[in-house]
């Protein structure tokens, strides 16, 4: 919907392909459909032009750059069929690269290339929305007057006015983002009542690697190219001077708020900068422009439902003390056995924690100041002096903590405080709490989780909660801090899920979140591409919460991209094999490399995980209008995180105190 691709124009170059020989004759249904997409993929079509049962693309002639912005060309010229395809031919070359991808890649591409329908408001991080064009002549540009403008843009001869400032707009936009953005995608919004003009929406992915810049470098201060960045930027390009004495034209960003979820709207991302920038030099007429609704006429939503900030000062000193601590640990030599490794488990050490728990302080520290508290667990080296049975076990970890504990204060002066359990060793903004693992107990409790649990009946939740907290939490902490940092827009999206969790009153399941947050990373599956925000990532966590068959499905998440066919096959057996089991089956199977029979990832009962499925699905359709309605749909967006409190029969509100 809103493009004008059709289905007659996919038809006729399909049988381009067919007539041109390409799949031979014997070819399969696979093979023609392939080998279509290969050629949409593959034709340059600002260089070149197909012609109808020729099996190689034709250079276009000189007098032919300015016709048309893609072409298959009927054999004797006359016709044009792709000529209504006009400023899609960027996003259809886009899908067709990723659906051939797919059919390569993956060993049942079904879901990837067909079995999702991809909306443009989870594919896009930036929306500029166009209410209405200044008049229809403005930018119709009749079939003997065409020429190309200064970037490129060349509107379709004797074009809507829509789409000629659809192709205006995304040269423009090219030529100011570069590397920021690595996908366009242009709808047509018609007119909901009669009289009323007709509509542009532009979606734009980000490379969240590159969105953040400050500064753009153009050309040298005598170059050719300098008039036509002074032309593109205006008032915003200056002059500066660099270490290696260079002189260039550049272009200089504010550095902008971050709140912890929604931008500033008083200094918003770069990104926005530059297409307010770009909007109010190039279409300013646009801008001016009353909207339809009253409000303005062009408006620019970047990231509306979260975007991503750098690392916050807590999160760096957070690991630089963690670091500290680790040193001064690994370093005392009066332990019986070395520390072998100290592992953190809390969501903070992935970036992804909501807010941090705060360290409850006992009467005797009153006046200390505030501190945040985040769990560790310590491994020793082996030893076959640990002993077998619970509570020996226990008594000597704590007579190991209670060493621990002594040193730290002689050698460091670091304080700490004690319980059988665990040592709370405290630092000016942190507590870390630490405990103590061993592969004595990783053995036993594995053994009888996974061989002689699985042949009889599945443990509880409070059977498998030690493993769980000493070995399972901490050593997928390590993956998942892994992920944030080669997929930089996940750490802001795990809070963001857990945000939308807890504005509809569904707490206690923050390892769900953040493996769902994964999934979406590391399978895009039919987006093709990871997100480029949390906007986009938070709207497909909430398309694949609606979509997914938890009760007949499992999901298998790589947490560090080592899977194969023989993996996910040993997953599938044990989800088979738990469905024979006595006892009741987790209502949602998520099962990693480190849990492959769903033993320590806490789930929902069946009957929340029906109202969450609902709710994410009432949340998409909030999106969708919002992204596909004209105008500032900022608050439509928010409305995403408050609770629906419709299926409760009562609700009672308490107040903050002093509130």
């Amino acid at each position: 919907a809103g493009t004008t691709v059709s289905g007659f124009a996919l038809t006729m170059l399909c049988a381009h392909v067919i007539s041109a020989g390409v799949p031979g004759s014997g070819a399969s249904a696979y093979q023609l459909f392939k080998m279509t997409l290969v050629a949409l993929r593959d034709t340059d079509f600002a260089t070149q032009k197909l012609v109808f049962g020729k099996a190689a693309p034709v250079a276009l002639a000189p007098e032919e750059t300015n016709l048309f912005t893609a072409a298959l060309m009927a054999e004797g010229g006359e016709l044009n069929y792709f000529w209504r395809i006009g400023a899609h031919i960027g996003e259809l070359q886009d899908e067709a690269r990723a659906s051939v991808a797919a059919l390569e890649a993956e060993a049942d591409p079904f879901d990837s290339v067909f079995g999702v329908r991809v909306g443009l408001e989870a594919r896009s991080d930036v929306f500029v929305k166009i209410q209405a064009i200044q008049s229809e002549d403005e930018y119709l540009i009749p079939y003997t007057d065409r020429q190309a403008d200064r970037y490129g843009a060349c509107p379709l001869a004797d074009a809507p006015a829509v789409h000629a400032l659809a192709l205006r707009a995304l040269a423009i936009f090219r030529a100011g983002l570069t590397d920021r953005a690595t996908q366009y995608s242009v709808r047509v919004v018609p007119a909901t009542q009669v009289g009323q003009p007709t509509g542009l929406l532009i979606g734009i992915r980000l490379d969240p690697s590159h969105a953040t810049r400050v500064l753009d470098r153009g050309p040298e201060a005598d170059s050719p190219q300098t008039a036509e960045f002074r032309r593109l930027w205006g008032d915003r390009a200056v002059l500066r001077r660099f270490k290696d004495a260079s002189i260039l034209e550049c272009v200089v960003w504010a550095e902008p708020k971050y709140k912890k979820i929604w931008e500033d709207p008083d200094l918003p991302y770069v990104p926005h900068q530059m297409l307010q920038q770009l909007m109010e030099l190039h279409f300013k007429e646009l801008v001016d422009t009353p909207g339809v609704d009253g409000g303005d006429n062009v408006n620019i939503l970047h990231t509306p439902l979260g975007i991503n900030g750098p690392l916050s000062d807590a999160h760096t000193a957070l690991w630089q003390q963690f670091a500290e601590m680790k040193e001064q640990l690994e370093a005392l030599e009066t332990l019986p056995i070395a520390v072998k490794e100290a592992r953190p488990s809390s969501s903070g050490f992935s970036y992804s924690d909501l807010s941090p728990e705060v360290w409850i302080q006992p009467s005797s520290r009153a006046n200390d100041p505030p501190r945040t508290l985040h769990e560790a667990v310590l491994e020793f080296e082996s030893s076959s002096a640990w002993p077998r049975a619970p509570a020996a076990v226990l008594r000597l970890q704590t007579a190991f903590l209670l060493k621990i504990q002594a040193e730290l204060r002689s050698q460091h002066a670091v304080e700490s405080l004690i319980t059988p359990e665990y040592l709370d060793v405290l630092y000016p903004r942190f507590v870390f709490r630490l405990r103590i693992f061993t592969l004595g107990e990783l053995y036993e409790m594995s053994t009888w989780a996974t061989v002689d649990a699985t042949l009889k009946s599945r443990p509880t939740w409070e059977q498998t909660e030690k493993i769980r907290r000493v070995w399972w939490g901490p050593h997928t902490r390590s993956l998942l801090r892994a992920v944030s940092l080669i997929h930089i827009c996940s750490g802001p999206t795990m809070r963001l899920v857990k945000k939308w969790l807890a504005s509809q009153l569904v707490a206690g399941y923050d390892d769900l979140a953040e493996l769902l947050v994964v999934q979406v990373f590391t399978t895009p599956g039919p987006y093709a591409h990871p997100p480029g925000s949390p906007h986009a990532a938070m709207l497909r966590v909430l398309a694949l919460l609606a979509s997914f068959d938890w009760a007949g499905s499992p999901m298998f998440v790589d947490l560090d991209d080592s899977f194969s066919a023989d993996h996910k096959h040993e997953l599938q057996l044990a989800f088979e094999r738990a469905r024979g089991m006595q006892g009741p089956m987790p209502s949602m199977w998520i099962a990693t490399k480190l849990d492959p029979h769903m033993l320590f990832l806490r789930v929902p009962p069946a009957g929340l995980v029906s109202r969450i499925v609902a709710l994410a699905r009432g949340a998409l359709e909030v999106a969708t209008k919002a992204t596909l309605s004209l105008g500032d749909t900022r608050l439509q967006f928010r409305s995403v995180f408050e609770p629906d409190l419709s299926t409760f029969d009562a609700v009672i509100h308490i107040a903050r105190a002093g509130g």
